[in-house]
């Protein structure tokens, strides 16, 4: 027995000569498909034949799908041969999914003789883009990401990449096994590329070098192949350098950067410089992104500075000196008292 995959997806046609319109005119552009199908659900069928030979009595023919359920199939066409056995075949149209899964039986009651081929039909796959945008900062390279579930090799198809709010749209148009930039918009010339590599694995992914201001927006992953979309949103944020110096350290201390909820940040290596007094003098720089309202730290490590030394040195010092000469004072105090015996007084006349 025997099934056959009749592909159903239609052929575009256009008109063989041009459209002629005067100005004012409404014309009307001609497009069609052959065979005509419904396209606003934008399903795509396919046609399975069965055929099965050399049996007697004549049998009947079932179409079933992945679960079992019986399929409403065209007639069944039965042609007998000299032996007088009967040929028969069946087609039936059904729409191509994920993955779909279809057998045809066909079976003689009479004999109670049975026999079925099944034939499993890989079918579309999903655009799939990230639920959340993705946020760059100027001057960064960054991947929108962009891919196809289940993958499939699309190397030999067409992929595109744009922006709906820019004319021309065209970001970046991959077609038939190479980069198609003839319509692409200038402000993305030489600055996108897609991975040959990575579409034979279905990965669609744009990667986007040098981002600019303008570079903000949605951007529409397209797969030709299959008509598919999904938008990938891209938020590009601002950057300041920040500066940090103090003085007068030692010994050499360290520098942290904390942003406004209390996280180490990522900083440049820190800038050292020993003067002729052998104190310290650092510097640090930190790049973060510009925001309504943000808050950032700079410490320095170890918290003790020289001057701070000198005025805690000073501080004992004096603190020191305050309790001898207390001591002093109480001791001559109490040496006093000993040494000194009551007086009496007389009074004369």
């Amino acid at each position: 027995m025997n099934i056959v995959l009749c592909p159903g997806q239609s052929q575009v046609v256009g008109p063989s000569e041009p459209i002629v319109a005067l100005v004012g005119d409404d014309v009307i552009l001609p497009c069609h498909l052959e065979p005509a199908v419904d396209v606003v659900s934008g399903s795509v069928t396919v046609v399975l034949e069965c055929e099965s030979k050399g049996w007697y009595p004549e049998p009947e023919v079932l179409w079933l799908d992945g679960e079992g359920n019986l399929l409403s199939a065209g007639p069944t066409e039965t042609v007998r041969g000299p032996d007088d056995l009967y040929t028969v075949s069946s087609r039936v149209t059904v729409e191509k999914r994920h993955s779909n899964s279809f057998t045809c039986r066909v079976r003689q009651n009479n004999i109670n003789q049975t026999t079925e081929t099944e034939i499993q039909i890989s079918g579309q796959s999903q655009v799939v883009g990230p639920s959340e945008p993705i946020v760059a900062l100027v001057g960064d390279d960054v991947i929108l990401p962009c891919h196809l579930e289940p993958a499939v090799d699309v190397v030999s198809g067409s992929v595109e990449w744009g922006r709906p709010d820019l004319e021309p749209r065209f970001v970046h148009v991959w077609h038939l096994g190479q980069d198609l930039l003839v319509n692409q918009n200038p402000s993305y010339q030489g600055r996108t590329s897609v991975s040959a590599e990575n579409l034979k694995h279905g990965d669609l992914s744009l990667r986007l070098s040098a981002v600019k201001h303008s570079d903000n927006g949605k951007y529409r992953c397209y797969f030709a192949s299959q008509a598919k979309e999904t938008t990938v949103e891209l938020v590009v944020g601002d950057t300041v350098v920040l500066e940090c110096e103090s003085k007068g350290w030692y010994p050499e201390p360290e520098v942290l950067w904390l942003d406004g909820e209390g996280n180490l940040l990522s900083a440049g290596p820190t800038e050292t410089v020993r003067g002729p007094d052998d104190l310290y003098t650092v510097s640090s720089r930190v790049t973060v992104e510009k925001r309504h309202s943000n808050s950032f730290t700079s410490e320095c490590f170890p918290a003790t500075s020289v001057s701070t030394v000198r005025f805690t040195m000073v501080l004992v010092v004096i603190l020191i000196f305050t309790c001898v000469a207390a001591f002093v004072v109480w001791k001559w105090t109490q040496n006093q008292m000993k040494g000194t015996g009551p007086v009496l007084c007389d009074a004369h006349n």
